[in-house]
């Protein structure tokens, strides 16, 4: 029972038309057939007459009849009844099929939990979008196209206009065209979109994924995590109706202020490794190898970086936590540390083991820029991609001038994964 439909006091009646909905399940009890009728999330009880012929279940139907209440629960005393519409499938409304083998409109029809997770889903997504316009974020658009492949060691797709015959790249992200709306004067942007990476479908990713993006001029990396821990804090007290999630079993509590710690130290801290001291990478791969963590394919510094990251470091971060001032190698676009120029401002958010944030202070200088870009190009062709040029109307934005600007992405996906307890495919509508 849900709040369309308000109790009335036991045996009290009157009139009710228009109950449409479709029939999930039928009994006989007393000369009467019982069924169950649902119509979005509201469901109801229908009682029809001998005389009626019951429809089958998975029909869309009409209902007229007078309404009353047993212990509390709406019931139909249905005194007629039209088939809108018959269905042909009514095997798959068997209680003795498995959910799992349904296509997925009939998993979210009669699936609880899947029906709950898009419904989370949307909050979500409204949460977000209300919390940044709160604070004066303008809500923007921009091309899921691209010329040009983006630089990240991700595989792209890719696809061709058949009208001009230009190949097109599939974005992995808006960061740059986000920038360059910073550089026009728009202090502060967000965009929720798809994004999309050639890879497999697994527990945590999808190739193609949702991500809220924000950027905030004059700002950093330590407003942006501010920022993050009060969002996620207020889409868990909204849904949930406390700051409480409760993941394997295990109860985490997502008020602010989280856990921060430095790449470094948890580095040290999880592993028993000191990477200060380990600039050569194959003295850093020693290191790996020492605490079990094999790296056949990994060749430059970064990639170990991250093994050590996924396998080390990253399941350890259990209750909210900011993963601070990564190492210098990691990303390109990262302003390095006032402090430390072998780190950059940088910070990863984490509860439950699983990434679901992360943000920058952005790098501005539009000649190291490019320079910085290049040498991760050239990473790239000597792993084997295809040589491509570098995003010139991102960098043509950078010599008009970035500000000192705070960036910031979540996934959309993972935040709605934190709040069910299912993986990645439970939680969007379609998987394609």
């Amino acid at each position: 029972m849900t709040k369309k439909y308000k109790p009335l006091p036991d045996n009290e009646d009157f009139v009710f038309t228009g109950l449409t909905g479709r029939v999930l399940s039928q009994s006989l009890a007393e000369n009467r057939t019982r069924l169950t009728v649902v119509d979005g999330s509201n469901t109801i009880r229908v009682l029809l007459p001998i005389n009626i012929t019951a429809p089958q279940n998975g029909d869309i139907i009409r209902v007229t009849g007078k309404r009353r209440s047993m212990l509390g629960l709406p019931i139909v005393e249905g005194e007629d009844l039209l088939i809108l519409t018959k269905t042909l499938r009514t095997e798959w409304f068997s209680s003795d099929i498995s959910h799992q083998t349904l296509p997925r409109e009939m998993q979210l029809l009669i699936n609880e939990p899947a029906r709950q997770a898009i419904l989370i889903r949307s909050q979500v997504t409204n949460i977000v979008r209300l919390f940044l316009k709160r604070r004066q974020y303008l809500e923007v658009e921009t091309p899921i196209l691209l010329p040009e492949r983006d630089i990240a060691p991700v595989s792209h797709f890719k696809t061709k206009s058949m009208a001009s015959g230009r190949e097109y790249f599939l974005r992995i992200c808006p960061e740059n065209y986000l920038k360059r709306l910073i550089v026009a004067g728009f202090s502060r942007v967000f965009e929720i979109g798809k994004n999309f990476r050639d890879e497999s479908i697994t527990s945590k990713n999808s190739p193609e994924f949702t991500v809220m993006e924000c950027y905030e001029a004059y700002s950093n990396y330590l407003r942006m995590a501010e920022l993050t821990e009060e969002l996620i804090a207020e889409i868990v007290l909204t849904i949930n109706g406390s700051p409480i999630i409760s993941m394997s079993g295990r109860n985490i509590d997502i008020t602010p202020p989280w856990t921060r710690i430095s790449f470094n130290e948890a580095a040290r801290e999880f592993a028993g490794i000191k990477l200060e001291e380990l600039s050569n990478p194959e003295d850093l791969r020693g290191a790996l190898l020492r605490i079990g963590i094999t790296s056949p394919h990994a060749t430059s510094r970064r990639e170990l970086i991250n093994l050590l990251a996924e396998q080390a470091i990253e399941p350890r971060l259990m209750n909210p936590t900011f993963l601070m001032d990564h190492p210098s190698e990691t990303i390109c676009v990262a302003k390095r540390h006032d402090q430390n120029p072998q780190l950059i401002e940088r910070f990863e958010g984490f509860i439950g083991g699983v990434e679901f944030a992360h943000g920058y202070s952005e790098f501005s200088d539009a000649r190291e820029q490019r320079v910085r870009m290049q040498v991760v190009l050239d990473e790239k062709v000597q792993a084997g991609d295809e040589k491509h040029e570098l995003d010139a109307g991102f960098l043509t934005a950078l010599e008009i001038g970035l500000p000192p600007t705070g960036g910031l992405g979540i996934g959309i996906d993972r935040i709605v994964m934190l709040l069910t307890n299912l993986p990645i495919e439970e939680t969007v509508t379609f998987i394609a």
